[in-house]
């Protein structure tokens, strides 16, 4: 059997299952399903005839079905692949190992260029769509940038005239990190050491938005080296490579849901098939810790059925650590180091809810540090009996020292109380003056901020009046030009957040002129209030003005030395920006120079991680990279939950996104519910004509259309439109994007002239709020030119369709899946029309209609 057959009647027999109950003939259920194919459909219900031997097989040890399967596939798969063939400019030595998802062959380089022996990772042929090597030139590339000495190189990559993917990547001549320590009876402090190092590896990794996914022993080996032993991680984001979007190469015993997996070292959301985030690799770190502590793993699952080991997976708790040491036989030295600290740090890494994990493998190796150099740590509570130990154990000898020495100096304390409490009063006169002038300044921004929905406290049932007054009160701090900016710029947010943008516009501008004409500096000050205007130019959709202030915000604060979080807000914000105007490669960079920076702000200073991985993941899915996407935002919420003071908009807003990639995957029910609970949220905040319900309330109706839901999802896209309209007048991005779905509904019921009509309102609004040559403007072209082709006037529609497809192959790099929908859109055209040698030339489709991802 292919992998592409089984995949095939893998997903019939999913769509058969969710039918199961609707109580249709299976017959007539099955030849529906299969599309017409008699031949599929007997395979199919063969499979089903007896529903006895399909529990047996559920029941049945893992191993025993996937073996012959994988091996049946990977034979088949790799069969033209074998030592001493060439493949790009390597030549295939010998075969050192093999997976269900690829075989590695020891290779020189044979080119000319250079010698060099390396490791060949040749990639599934299932693999080779044309959409899929594209985004693996992508990958491969952020990759290739991934540097670090534990982490083995990827040299290079390419695809065959063939068609096979394949990675060169350095050759490591190691052990894994288990066996290497067991063989060599290492230290509990020497293991500690190796596995730090790891730890610092996949840090790196993290920073560049790259996770593991499949961290075990057999993908961490130690190599000798004349400083002593050093680790090397292979196969960094090669899951990844294979997982994006693959239905059509699985193996049963490799793959839940949609994610490659160890069962042995899986975490449990990958095991319900859930998005893998870095707390994945945290958990499976934890899982290695524990093995290389305890000599033995935490769950033992060789040998189990598939329902086996997601029941040990999800719901069986791991022995304590040193227990599980003491039952392989280790020293009693070593089973009472292992209790305490490293057992609860391991017991942290492993937990089964990813959100009471650490936060990072950052947080997760500092802890050990701290441990191991007698410092309290956060995964226990900081008792004062836990500190106090500590710091005895710690610091024996100078306890003793600092006894004696407490003890001589009571007298002379006794002499200089007098003259301290007189420095302490005359201190604390000057701290409580400052911090009253503080509280003045603070209790009217909180007065004139007290109206933001994003709040945790209820909104007060006033506000307009309570903003109106407070701007009788600003013109009483003219000779406190410092203030009055900057309660200028709160105000503008709070007008903003109640959707008054034109007095917020007012405010804001009002706030830059009165700083610029009061200072004569470029300060941290002028740059915020810049930010808090090109915030409201976003809301607005005015992109390219909000990009022009945020360029003069960075400048400020990119000399400035107290920028801190202030410059990460304003990249993340840029790339925002650069996003909406579909520059994807400079927003890119943008958010990754965001991260950057934040990662070198002191710890209490990193709040804009889940804001930045929220817009990257938006990016990712606009690209269609889908797997990716949901990681990045399923990450982002995780980060929102789980930060002090974050409000229901914000989670409301993340949410949204996240089921925006939910819908392109087409998983309805779980985008709907996430829908649902986000405009619960606004709605509970919000008054019933904010501009910030818009979006929300568009993406539920994009998902009901998809359902077919058609009057509900018409009903839901009218109340987004009378809210735009009634805060942006009658020409804004979100309209365009609104009454282009209306189109597409139009579409679908079959009212072609109804969606010309609508199409064309759409085409005369972008031409007014785009550039010349914006490939949306070639997306109107392309859609017009559908309905005319569905009313069968097919010579004027092929004039609308090419002029579209014109302006989107000018505008669009090669490789953009935007540009890939387009031609198979005038593939289809001309395929309907019945002319084959026009049609031949294009290729591939995909749905039109548009869920926005921001407020």
């Amino acid at each position: 059997m292919t992998p592409e057959r089984w995949a095939q009647i893998e997903r019939i027999l999913d769509a058969y299952f969710d039918r199961e109950d609707e109580g249709a003939d299976r017959a007539e259920v099955l030849l529906e399903l299969c599309d017409g194919d008699a031949a599929l459909r007997d395979e199919v219900a063969a499979l089903l005839d007896d529903e006895a031997n399909v529990d047996a097989v559920l029941e049945r040890d893992a191993a025993s079905i996937a073996g012959p399967l994988a091996a049946e596939i990977v034979e088949a798969e790799f069969a033209d692949d074998a030592a001493g063939a060439r493949l790009g400019p390597y030549r295939l030595e010998e075969e050192i190992g093999r997976g269900g998802m690829s075989v590695v062959y020891r290779g020189r380089r044979v080119d000319g260029q250079f010698d060099r022996e390396v490791a060949v990772k040749v990639l599934p042929r299932a693999f080779s769509s044309e959409r899929r090597i594209a985004r693996f030139r992508a990958e491969r590339q952020i990759l290739a940038n991934l540097t670090h000495p534990s982490i083995a190189s990827m040299l290079d990559g390419g695809v065959t005239e063939s068609g096979r993917p394949f990675l060169a990547m350095e050759l490591v001549d190691g052990v894994p990190i288990t066996e290497y320590c067991e063989a060599n009876n290492c230290s509990v402090e020497a293991r500690l050491a190796m596995f730090e190092d790891v730890c610092r590896a996949v840090e790196q990794a993290h920073r560049r938005l790259i996770v593991h996914r499949d961290l075990k022993p057999g993908n961490i080996l130690v190599t000798e080296t004349a400083d002593g032993p050093a680790v090397k991680l292979l196969d960094f984001g090669i899951a990844k490579l294979l997982d994006e979007d693959d239905t059509a190469w699985t193996a049963p015993v490799t793959r839940t849901g949609e994610y490659l997996m160890t069962p042995q070292y899986a975490a449990p959301e990958q095991v319900r098939g859930e998005a893998i985030t870095t707390a994945t690799d945290v958990y499976q770190l934890g899982v290695l810790l524990y093995e290389l502590l305890a000599g033995t793993r935490p769950f033992q699952v060789q040998g189990r059925s598939l329902t086996e080991i997601e029941r040990v997976v999800l719901e069986t708790d791991a022995d304590p650590l040193s227990e599980a040491a003491e039952r392989e036989g280790k020293s009693a030295g070593i089973v009472h180091a292992l209790r305490g600290d490293l057992q609860t740090i391991v017991s942290k890494a492993m937990r089964k809810d990813a959100e009471q994990r650490y936060m990072s493998v950052e947080a997760l190796r500092i802890d050990l540090e701290r441990s191991q150099n007698g410092l309290p740590i956060e995964a226990r509570p900081l008792t004062l009996g836990y500190r106090t130990r500590k710091f005895v154990r710690r610091n024996r000898p100078i306890v003793v020292a600092g006894a004696i020495v407490c003890t001589l100096l009571l007298a002379y304390l006794a002499t200089v109380t007098v003259q301290r409490q007189r420095i302490a009063e005359e201190r604390d006169r000057v701290r409580l003056e400052a911090q009253t002038s503080a509280a003045v300044t603070d209790y009217l921004v909180d007065l004139f901020g007290a109206t933001d929905p994003n709040r945790l406290e209820a909104d007060p049932p006033t506000a307009p009046e309570l903003l109106d007054k407070g701007l009788e009160r600003i013109g009483l701090l003219g000779n406190q030009p410092r203030v009055q900016t900057r309660l200028l710029r709160v105000m503008g947010r709070a007008y903003q957040s109640i959707g008054e943008y034109e007095k917020a516009d007012s405010l804001l501008t009002l706030a830059v002129e009165t700083h610029e004409r009061n200072f004569n500096m470029r300060d941290s000050e002028l740059a915020v209030a810049y930010h808090v205007h090109a915030g409201l130019r976003m809301a607005q959709g005015e992109y390219a003005r909000a990009e022009s202030l945020l360029v003069e915000s960075i400048a400020i604060l990119t000399d400035a030395d107290d920028a801190g979080s202030d410059l990460v807000h304003a990249l993340d914000r840029l790339a925002d920006a650069q996003r909406e105007m579909s520059r994807n490669d400079e927003a890119r960079a943008s958010y990754e120079k965001a991260l950057s920076v934040e990662e070198t702000l002191p710890l209490d200073q990193r709040g804009q991680r889940a804001d930045i991985l929220h817009g990257l993941g938006i990016l990712r899915g606009e690209e269609g990279a889908l797997v990716p996407a949901e990681s990045l935002i399923t990450e982002s919420l995780r980060l929102y939950r789980n930060r002090p003071g974050v409000g229901p908009l914000s989670l409301a807003r993340v949410m949204s996104s996240l089921s925006v990639i939910h819908m392109k995957q087409m998983q309805l029910e779980e985008a709907e519910a996430l829908l649902r609970e986000a405009l619960a949220l606004k709605r509970q905040r919000l008054d019933s004509n904010h501009p910030r319900l818009a979006s929300t309330i568009n993406n539920l109706a994009v998902c009901l259309e998809r359902k077919k839901d058609f009057d509900e999802a018409e009903k839901l896209y009218r109340e987004t439109l009378e809210i735009l309209r009634s805060n942006h007048g009658e020409a804004h991005p979100g309209i365009a994007s609104t009454l282009s779905n209306l189109a597409s509904l139009s579409m679908r019921r079959g009212d072609y002239r109804q969606a010309e009509t609508r199409y064309r309102d759409v085409l005369a609004m972008d031409q007014n709020l785009l550039p010349p040559g914006h490939f949306y403007i070639g997306n109107d072209y392309l859609r017009i030119g559908q309905a005319i082709a569905r009313q069968n006037r097919f010579e004027e529609a092929e004039i609308e369709i090419l002029r579209g497809w014109e302006i989107i192959r000018s505008g669009l790099d090669h490789e953009s899946p935007a540009l890939d929908r387009a031609r198979s859109q005038v593939h289809q055209f001309y395929t309907d029309w019945d002319r084959p040698e026009e049609a031949d030339r294009f290729a591939a489709s995909t749905d039109t209609t548009a869920a926005t991802t921001t407020d």
